[in-house]
């Protein structure tokens, strides 16, 4: 399947994909509980541009680096090049706009909703392999 802009909606096939960072941008975070810590009142929506140069997906992670589990810190790495675990701490004071532009590989899955409805998800954010051939979308 080709995708193109017509709609944000396309579902993306499962794969493996070498995605380029386009933007960042902050904004609420609807899933934010009342007794959380501050930081999490507030998410960065990234866009990642596909293989294709015309689609693009979303990938939402919390504004700090936090945790291994944390999705800025597996972004964060994969822009390194590194393992979580190699991070230092001036690695962690990296500015997101540095992160512009930068290649990193996904993973994409498929999970279906309480309605039956088919998504795709971003399972893994890793560093861009120098053997690895990206996965075509069409």
């Amino acid at each position: 399947m080709k995708l193109t802009n017509e709609s944000p909606y396309q579902l993306i096939e499962e794969g493996q994909y070498t995605v380029t960072i386009l933007s960042v941008e902050e904004s609420p975070n609807q899933y934010y509980k009342e007794g959380e810590p501050e930081h999490r009142k507030t998410r960065l929506t990234w866009i990642l541009e596909m293989p294709d140069g015309i689609s693009t997906t979303r990938f939402f992670t919390g504004k700090n680096v936090g945790s291994a589990k944390g999705n800025m810190t597996k972004l964060l790495a994969a822009v390194l090049g590194k393992n979580v675990s190699e991070l230092t701490d001036e690695d962690k004071k990296t500015d997101t706009d540095d992160l512009i532009g930068k290649k990193v590989m996904i993973k994409v899955i498929h999970v279906d909703d309480d309605e039956g409805q088919t998504w795709h998800r971003i399972q893994s954010v890793k560093p861009v392999g120098k053997s690895k051939k990206d996965k075509m979308p069409f």
